[in-house]
């Protein structure tokens, strides 16, 4: 069974990019990688512009490489908008996520696909 992980930010400054921490089974693994692609400047929550888009992508990216799946940027850039949407744009003074809530979101995710294919 995969150690539970999640991701942990508190706004300290209003402007500039916030560090994301990740900790899997409770141990801080360091900072999350940045996935540049929306964003140079860096993270940031709270709102749904490209520092939120690059932080739900950079979250996706590390949870789907934890979990060994087989194509993780490719799910990563398929989900990380509507993340955005779900957790990172609703977040205000802190941001913590753990793999669980991502996963029962996926499964959501992948449920509501599957019923507009069937309509």
């Amino acid at each position: 069974m995969e150690p539970e992980f999640q991701y942990y930010s508190e706004k300290k400054e209003i402007v500039g990019a916030c560090k994301v921490y990740v900790y899997v089974a409770g141990h801080n693994m360091g900072l999350l990688t940045h996935k540049v692609y929306h964003s140079p400047d860096g993270f940031q929550f709270g709102y749904g512009g490209s520092g939120p888009a690059d932080l739900a992508l950079s979250i996706l990216f590390d949870y789907f490489s934890r979990m060994a799946e087989e194509d993780a940027e490719k799910l990563a850039f398929t989900y990380h908008q509507q993340f955005k949407s779900d957790f990172i744009a609703p977040a205000k003074k802190v941001l913590e996520i753990n793999s669980s809530q991502i996963k029962e979101w996926l499964e959501k995710e992948n449920e509501k696909k599957n019923q507009l294919k069937n309509e």
